[in-house]
């Protein structure tokens, strides 16, 4: 959740310092509803896939921030879920998985 200083002040916090993973991968999965695409968040979970971050777009934000980068909005789709993930490729190719047995609509890397 956000701290933008709305509920109280932050006082005091404990930073934990990770070693810098070896690979860092995204992906972006667009969904024809946005149930779908938080069903499809809890099915990760379930699985055992732990992205590092999620981002959930609703399709005007993020056919908004998709033309600010210059980058074409892919197809129909109500919700997309940016994905990042570190350590390797295996989650990216379970989420392209699902994609082809169509359990999202579209999908861009």
């Amino acid at each position: 959740m956000g701290a933008e200083g709305t509920l109280g002040v932050i006082t005091e916090a404990t930073l934990k310092i990770y070693p810098m993973p070896v690979s860092r991968k995204r992906i972006s999965i667009g969904f024809p509803s946005l149930k779908q695409s938080i069903k499809a968040c809890i099915e990760l979970v379930k699985v055992g896939i732990t992205p590092e971050t999620v981002y959930l777009f609703e399709y005007i934000n993020c056919g908004q921030y998709l033309e600010r980068a210059g980058v074409e909005v892919p197809g129909e789709f109500a919700a997309a879920i940016l994905f990042e993930f570190s350590g390797g490729m295996k989650p990216c190719r379970l989420l392209y998985r699902a994609y082809r047995k169509g359990l999202c609509k579209v999908w861009w890397i």
